[in-house]
Order: structure tokens, then C-alpha cells, then sequence
């Protein structure tokens, strides 16, 4: 559905699509996305690592996400709140790390905006199963949209 949206559709004047890498939930770990930017959205597909070891190789996946700027900050394009799903950690098995897949709720800023190219941070909160039980945490961003 989200291929759908991202490659189909009118790319009107303020829409373009971005290219970013870093580090966070909309980079799935250590990693990049590929996303469609309006003047107050940005709707991505994310790839990278949440782990990487030498005796238990890394863990990696993916997610999709939106992120809207018009909850806090319609006239700039700053301030994001977003939601995701995919990969949010990993779990030590006897036999080497299993990813986790879950939900996630953060707030990002866009230094340039979020139609801009530029650095841009945040913070999220993610729940998932593991092992039968919920885990939750927060996570951390730094990235960069080209």
C-alpha cells in the first residue's frame, strides 16, 4: 500500500521525494529511508540494523512510516509528530538475535523543515513482543534527508 502511494499519484509542486540516512526509528536502526515530502508530511520505507555483533551477525528489517508537521507547526514545517511500524530491537536466542517488530510514536524536528533537505532529530516511543512479553523503550534520532 505505501509503494501505492509513493510512487503513484500527482507529485504536485510541493511534493518531492527524499533520500535520507542516519540513525532512529525512521532509519530503522542504523540505516536510510526512501520517503515522499509534502510542505507538512512525509509518509517513508526504512531499512538499517538494530544490531550488529561479531558472534551473532546483525539484526536488521524494516518499517513504514508518517510523519505531519500540521498538529504543531502548520506554518514552518518543524515540529513532526509520527507513527511507525517495523523493526524497533532485537532479542538474544540460543540461536542468534531475532528481530523485533512493533509500534512507534515519536516527535521529530526538521532544522530546514520537512520539505528541505537537512539534519533533523527526535525521540520515539516503541512497544513490541518479545518472548511472549511486551518490551518498550525509547529511541533516539539523528539523521539527515538529502
Amino acid at each position: 500500500m505505501l509503494s501505492l502511494v509513493l510512487l503513484t499519484g500527482d507529485l504536485g509542486a510541493t511534493d518531492k521525494y527524499s533520500v535520507g540516512v542516519g540513525v532512529g526509528l525512521a532509519y530503522s536502526g542504523v540505516g536510510a529511508n526512501f520517503s515522499k515530502t509534502s510542505k507538512n508530511d512525509m509518509i517513508y520505507a526504512s531499512a538499517g540494523c538494530v544490531s550488529f555483533s561479531s558472534r551473532n551477525g546483525s539484526t536488521c528489517g524494516g518499517g513504514l512510516g508518517w510523519i505531519n508537521t500540521q498538529f504543531l507547526d502548520s506554518r514552518l514545517g518543524n515540529h513532526g509528530l509520527g507513527v511507525y511500524a517495523g523493526i524497533i530491537g532485537t532479542e538474544n536466542e540460543p540461536d542468534g538475535d531475532k528481530a523485533i517488530y512493533g509500534l512507534g510514536l515519536g516527535y521529530y524536528y526538521f532544522f530546514n523543515g520537512i520539505n528541505n533537505s537537512g539534519t533533523n532529530i527526535g525521540i520515539s516511543y516503541v512497544s513490541g513482543k518479545s518472548s511472549g512479553q511486551n518490551t518498550n523503550s525509547v529511541i533516539l534520532q539523528l539523521g539527515y534527508q538529502f
